[in-house]
């Protein structure tokens, strides 16, 4: 029987990555997958890996947007399971991974509920201010290593629910933060015109 993240996670690749394949495809891009889940020769070369190609290789965004005579952008797809929370969590490796591509990532942040969908930047995103370790096998040296990378967050350890998230650090997005737009705003003002 899978567990309530299995399901999430499940959900999220089903309904959350299809319903932003919409909203772009409504604007004549073509959504690729890229993911590197979608290799398994390299997802068992780099699941393991920790240097910073690897991270980046191994958290790519899950899709390339293309449309011809604009400018195409890589999408990761984050996905909150209602509408009522305020915060959406990214994790620490996926952020550092999108900081790294730099200003061709984009994340797209849908609400599986409603499908409301909003967008930003990823280099955008400020710095995180705190950061959450689930506390499991390894989170006193993460907690080392994150507070040497970010001297100025703030460290909270979590207690680890695997049936809830993944285990790794993350930080929390506020959903009203002035930098994300509506995913159809978006799209028009920073990839169209």
């Amino acid at each position: 029987m899978k567990n309530r993240f299995s399901l999430r996670i499940e959900e999220h690749d089903n309904k959350a990555k299809n319903a932003i394949q919409k909203i772009f495809e409504d604007y004549g891009f073509g959504l690729y997958e890229w993911g590197y889940e979608h290799d398994s020769k390299l997802y068992s070369k780099l699941k393991n890996q920790t240097d910073p190609t690897s991270i980046i290789l191994r958290f790519r965004p899950d899709f390339v947007a293309l449309r011809e005579g604009v400018r195409s952008v890589l999408v990761e797809v984050k996905s909150s399971p209602k509408s009522e929370s305020l915060y959406v969590s990214i994790q620490l490796t996926s952020f550092e991974s999108a900081k790294a591509w730099g200003e061709h990532v984009m994340y797209a942040f849908i609400e599986i509920d409603t499908l409301d969908a909003g967008a930003c930047w990823a280099i955008d995103i400020p710095e995180p201010k705190k950061i959450f370790v689930p506390k499991k096998k390894w989170w006193k040296h993460e907690t080392k290593r994150i507070s040497y990378e970010y001297p100025r967050a703030q460290i909270i350890p979590v207690d680890y629910d695997p049936a809830h998230q993944s285990g790794h650090p993350y930080i929390l997005i506020p959903k009203d933060s002035d930098f994300i737009y509506d995913l159809s705003e978006f799209i028009e003002n920073e990839l169209i015109n």
